[in-house]
C-alpha cells in the first residue's frame, strides 16, 4: 500500500506475467474502498477490471513520482511524505 500522512491511498499487487485480477487485492478494495491497481510485469494490455487497474509495470512506475506528487501537493514537507507498507 501507498500511504499519506498516515492514510493509505493505494492498494498495489505486483506480478511477473499473471494477467489474471487478484482475488486478494478485489477483497480488499471491496472492503476497504481503496484505489487498487495491479501491477504486471509481462503485460499486453492494460485494462480496468471490477474498479480495479491492470497496469503494465514500466508505464506505471514512469507515472508513480508524478501520482504521489499530485497527492502530497499543498501539504506540510513534513507531514505529506508518502509511505510504503509492505
Amino acid at each position: 500500500s501507498i500511504a499519506i500522512e498516515g492514510k493509505a491511498e493505494m492498494n498495489i499487487e505486483v506480478k511477473l506475467s499473471d494477467k489474471d485480477l487478484s482475488k486478494n487485492l478485489l477483497y480488499f478494495k471491496e472492503r476497504y474502498d481503496i484505489n487498487s491497481v495491479q501491477i504486471v510485469k509481462n503485460l499486453r494490455n492494460e485494462r480496468m477490471q471490477n474498479g480495479i487497474e491492470i497496469r503494465k509495470l514500466d508505464v506505471f512506475l514512469s507515472e508513480l513520482q508524478y501520482w504521489i506528487g499530485e497527492n502530497i501537493q499543498g501539504r506540510s514537507p513534513l507531514s505529506g511524505a508518502a509511505h510504503f507498507l509492505y
